[in-house]
């Protein structure tokens, strides 16, 4: 008896070794490999030529055009044959236009096809070959570039009958807004044609890939997986959190077409999402195995299917099991599956009664001493968070040691529960224990059938065991059932609290305290002992109180895990007046910085255009103007219809955005960057302005046709967006620190100026910008 709590610790740390080694991706493969098999050493070698200037390269830049060239040579030299599509593209969902350059590679073009006019034959492998501004983009999407490149090589290479076409597309554009998806979508003719797509994605640059995003109807979808997947990190948890969430993919608008498939995406080391650290020395070869096995088994089933469309009505409860099968029912049975543990428990129950081994007194002291454990453990992890942030140490949500913070939830994860268990120990036997807490966390798995269906498992799953254990047991379950039954909990839970950290950082830490707990409950008594010592009392609590203080001692930024502190210079050029910005993790930005810029805030949006739920705040701090910042020009002369108006903008050189911002009376007809024109259907106006965000790159000027029936007196402003600080400013980003790194649109210098919309005919001097400007 004395070993008991030895054992049960024992399974724990065996379980958790467990998760660990099943949940990271497995080893690159040789180059030397069958050529059917995907070898990231081979892809490897393609990623770091396509990557050779190690640059961002965003949509329409001259270093996205030549990484574009070195993309296509790539191509070439497997035998393929890419097709270029150019499009000036506008996204209604994020009002913002570019001319994006997509490649579309033929594969297998043959196969077999449907007749008729819209038929869906076409089986996609998309990546994004474009860059944030700050951003290399190696992870974010270079590995998904690679990963295509490979998989082409081995489809081609393989013996196996492809039943359907099969295509890559390399699309251009992604990080401005979708665009390159969006232009693919609406303007190339074999969009009417795509059955299914395969979507290679990235947040981060290591860990494991994660299919982590279904289209409704997903229960063929999930089959697929299951049966072509030998590595599969899956499950329908996954699909129901992202779905309520605002991001968005290139997956995004293929299903807002009606086109099915799966999006995956890499989430380890995510503090280089939109860094200069998004570069080769930081990406997993290892994670590029992994993505890349995963396109192939998707790719080979889908192409050997009888129907690549995944046509499904119902959606699919789904979950991996250890990484390596997945387990699906139709969404339809969850109610049936709910009730099942309910039913099972009560005949537990009342065959406990039967041989006198519970008292209802006993299961109502153990519904209360769960209750109260799970609470006590969420309330405490809430309380320490909030504590914390208000210090100032969750200032990033990845910090340089998470380790310790991530020990001291686990600590008091088992502190809680087990006091809570130790205080109402002697109103408790190990039947009261197992059935009062596994009829609770089914009845929150049934609730969970109404309101969160797709997470239903994650409580359904282990009580619907912990019943049949009951069962086995003839009623009378003892600590080996409940350690079995919390052994079966983890299964399910630990993978979920294993992969909070890397895919939300300290945001969730409050949830991995909770979790613990869900799984330390049920063997909570094997884990006391036959008597309550010290040993039991203080030693999770030593951990939890040791845990926080390494964590409150230790650096919480480093070079390698640094804290986000991107500069912008702002000047409104008809006022002459200038502010300094300061994007930073939402609260303790770098000292360094605050002292020497004289910062103060936060603001959650410095700019009327600016995003809205970005975790990024701006502290603001007032300097002086810059006298050769000049704004763009603006020509407006006579529209080509009655009651339209033509602007012509002319940007400063290096200029890579413009932003119009215009009163909700006036809307945009077409727009023309450089040569190219398109109809700009951009979304609704706010109540005071609508927001226009055009990538120029290289190509200029933009010229716009607006609707304005009724203009007299209507004024817009425009600002225009480089990369890079005045000389004067860039001398603050000298007082950067080490652990601070640039992020997503990287320094920048804004520019903004307002005009008046003075209706003249053609041929009109440029409009003059007017004192009334105004930048908030």
């Amino acid at each position: 008896m004395r070993t008991r709590p030895l054992v049960a610790y024992g399974c724990l740390a065996l379980l958790t070794a467990l998760i660990a080694l099943r949940y990271r991706p497995p080893s690159a493969v040789e180059q030397t490999a069958s050529l059917s098999s995907f070898s990231a050493q081979r892809a490897w070698q393609q990623l770091t030529r396509i990557s050779a200037d190690r640059s961002p390269h965003p949509v329409g830049s001259l270093k996205n055009a030549a990484l574009r060239k070195r993309l296509i040579v790539e191509l070439k030299a497997l035998g393929l044959a890419p097709e270029i599509q150019r499009q000036l593209v506008c996204s209604a969902a994020y009002r913002e236009c570019a001319q994006v350059t997509n490649i579309l590679v033929p594969v297998l073009a043959r196969g077999a096809t449907r007749k008729g006019p819209r038929s869906r034959d076409a089986v996609l492998l998309v990546a994004h070959y474009d860059s944030a501004p700050v951003s290399p983009g190696v992870g974010d999407d270079g590995l998904g570039v690679a990963a295509a490149l490979e998989v082409a090589r081995a489809v081609r290479a393989g013996n196996f009958a492809a039943r359907w076409p099969f295509y890559l597309l390399f699309t251009d554009g992604e990080e401005a807004g979708l665009l390159g998806a969006e232009a693919f979508i609406k303007h190339h003719p074999l969009a009417q044609r795509t059955a299914a797509v395969v979507n290679i994605e990235a947040r981060g640059v290591a860990g494991p890939s994660m299919l982590f995003e279904l289209a409704a109807g997903n229960a063929a979808a999930v089959k697929l997986i299951g049966s072509a997947v030998a590595r599969p990190i899956t499950s329908s948890l996954f699909y129901d959190i992202y779905r309520r969430m605002p991001n968005d993919t290139d997956f995004s608008v293929f299903r807002r077409a009606n086109i099915r498939g799966f999006n995956m995406a890499l989430l380890g080391k995510a503090q280089f999402y939109h860094t200069p650290n998004d570069d080769l020395e930081h990406a997993s070869i290892a994670s590029l195995q992994h993505h890349g096995d995963n396109a192939l088994a998707l790719i080979r089933g889908l192409l050997q299917s009888e129907d690549p469309r995944l046509l499904a009505a119902q959606d699919a409860v789904f979950f991996d099991l250890l990484a390596a099968t997945v387990v699906r029912w139709p969404l339809r049975w969850r109610f049936a599956l709910g009730v099942l543990p309910l039913f099972l428990l009560t005949v537990g129950v009342l065959w406990a009664r039967q041989r006198q081994a519970l008292r209802a007194t006993q299961l109502g002291w153990g519904a209360l001493t769960v209750i109260v454990a799970v609470l006590l453990t969420a309330s405490v992890a809430g309380l320490i968070h909030l504590l914390l942030d208000r210090l100032g140490a969750l200032s990033s949500p990845w910090v340089a040691y998470p380790q310790p913070l991530l020990i001291a939830m686990v600590g008091l994860a088992l502190s809680s529960t087990l006091a809570i268990y130790r205080a109402f120990g002697k109103r408790l036997n190990d039947a009261s224990s197992f059935f009062a807490l596994w009829l609770g966390y089914s009845l929150i798995g049934l609730l969970s059938c109404a309101l969160l269906p797709a997470a239903s498992f994650v409580l359904v799953v282990p009580a619907t065991v912990a019943g049949l254990l009951g069962l086995l047991a003839r009623g009378r379950p003892g600590p080996l059932a409940a350690v079995a039954s919390a052994l079966g909990a983890g299964l399910l839970i630990l993978p979920i609290a294993w992969l909070i950290y890397p895919a939300i950082g300290t945001f969730g830490i409050s949830a991995i305290a909770l979790l613990a707990a869900l799984i330390i409950a049920p063997m909570a008594r094997a884990l006391l002992g036959p008597s309550a010592r010290r040993i039991d009392a203080y030693g999770p609590l030593a951990l939890t109180v040791l845990g926080l203080l390494l964590f409150a001692l230790l650096p919480k930024q480093s070079a390698a895990v640094p804290s986000r502190a991107t500069l912008a210079f702002a000047q409104d050029h008809d006022r002459q007046r200038a502010r300094l910005l300061l994007y930073t993790h939402r609260s303790q930005p770098p000292h360094e910085l605050i002292a020497r810029g004289s910062f103060s805030g936060p603001l959650r949006r410095p700019f009327d255009w600016s995003r809205q739920g970005s975790i990024e705040a701006a502290y603001i701090a007032q300097t002086t103007a810059v006298n050769q910042l000049v704004g763009a020009t603006l020509r407006i002369d006579a529209g080509p219809a009655a009651g339209q108006l033509t602007l012509r903008v002319e940007p400063p050189a290096q200029t890579q955005r413009l932003i119009v911002s215009l009163p909700p009376t006036l809307r945009v007809a077409s727009a023309t960057i450089g040569a190219t024109q398109t109809t700009a259907v951009l979304g609704r106006a706010t109540r005071q302005q609508t927001h226009y965000s055009f990538w120029l790159g290289e190509q200029t000027p933009l010229t716009l046709v607006i609707d304005a029936p009724s203009s007299a007196g209507a004024r817009l402003s425009i600002a225009t967006l480089s990369v890079g600080l005045p000389g004067a400013i860039a001398r603050l980003a000298k007082a950067r620190p080490a652990w601070a790194i640039r992020s997503h649109y990287d320094d920048h210098t804004v520019v903004t100026r307002s005009f008046a919309i003075q209706p003249t005919a053609a041929g009109s001097q440029p409009s003059e910008s007017t004192p009334a400007a105004k930048t908030r």
